[in-house]
């Protein structure tokens, strides 16, 4: 079955990337995660692991080869991080959870880097997340603890800064 063969291509992509995906790589990642969206959202249940375990890799800080990538890439960067605000519309528990927690992760930068901190809410700011997590809570995510703690979380994250804290007020 295709599907079937698509999930083992997912899942050793995944055990290629176990240490994170590359800022290069962005771009194909984005396509990947709403293709895979796409397919849960369509009652197709066996995406919904693969999707889940490509979502905590993207947990994993994504790797450079050279220092600016991540700046040259902002773009792909941003495209990313709204397929990953996408997510938290899906109709999966486990796929919100883990969509919720990357971007909790990516807007609190455990790096700890206050210039890397400030470049993440600037991914953030441009990616439009704030709508999304908007969204998901209007769309009932309060509905479920789990994930309205989830989103809590988020917003949390998303209102350290003025130009986030805004967003999620308009």
């Amino acid at each position: 079955d295709m599907h079937d063969r698509q999930v083992t291509t997912i899942r050793r992509l995944c055990k290629m990337h176990r240490d994170g995906f590359y800022v290069a790589d962005l771009r194909n990642l984005s396509k990947l995660l709403g293709m895979m969206g796409s397919l849960v959202a369509e009652g197709k249940e066996e995406f919904v692991e693969p999707l889940v375990e490509t979502l905590r890799i993207c947990s994993i800080p994504f790797v450079k080869e050279i220092a600016s990538e991540e700046y040259r890439n902002f773009a792909a960067l941003c495209d990313t991080i709204e397929t990953l605000g996408s997510l938290l519309m899906c109709s999966d528990k486990s796929v919100v959870l883990a969509a919720g927690e990357v971007l909790a992760t990516y807007a609190g930068s455990e790096e700890g880097l206050p210039a890397t901190v400030s470049y993440h809410h600037q991914v953030l700011e441009n990616s439009k997340i704030a709508a999304c997590v908007a969204a998901a809570l209007r769309a009932g995510g309060g509905a479920d603890r789990q994930i309205l703690l989830q989103l809590l979380r988020l917003v949390l994250e998303l209102s350290r800064t003025r130009e986030l804290a805004v967003q999620l007020l308009e």
